[in-house]
């Protein structure tokens, strides 16, 4: 149980980062933002 809970929250932290990664991404892309 113990080590599925520390899984979980390492997943949660890293999907986190790309997720902001992404957004700022789309948002300076000229693309992302015509769309």
């Amino acid at each position: 149980m113990l080590a599925g809970t520390d899984s979980h929250h390492s997943v949660s932290v890293h999907q986190e980062t790309p997720d902001v990664t992404l957004t700022v991404s789309n948002c300076y892309r000229p693309g992302g933002v015509d769309v």
